[in-house]
């Protein structure tokens, strides 16, 4: 049964994620503009290192800006929903993806 599980939670991800630690400011109506790091980061997504307390509902819709390291160009300004919260962060899919 075990094995069974692991596959299909890994069938479950379509896109892999990559574990990098990247500054993000997230802005919801109910926890305001918040500077939180990534856990992980995919095309359609990412994990937030946020507590469980501070988090938005599953479902809230946010804003998000993912800063560059130090002497890249750029930012990406995203839409997206909160998907997950755990007691380390929350889960977010990204609707639309913009570099500024």
């Amino acid at each position: 049964m075990e094995t069974i599980k692991k596959v299909t939670e890994q069938s479950r991800r379509k896109i892999d994620r990559q574990l990098i630690r990247i500054k993000a400011e997230i802005t919801e109506p109910m926890i305001g503009n918040v500077v939180v790091f990534t856990q992980d980061v995919s095309d359609s997504g990412a994990f937030v290192v946020l507590p469980r307390d501070r988090c938005p509902p599953v479902g809230s819709s946010l804003n998000i800006r993912l800063y560059r390291k130090p002497g890249a160009e750029g930012e990406a300004m995203l839409s997206g929903r909160v998907v997950r919260v755990t007691e380390s962060g929350m889960g977010l899919q990204f609707f639309d993806f913009d570099m500024i």
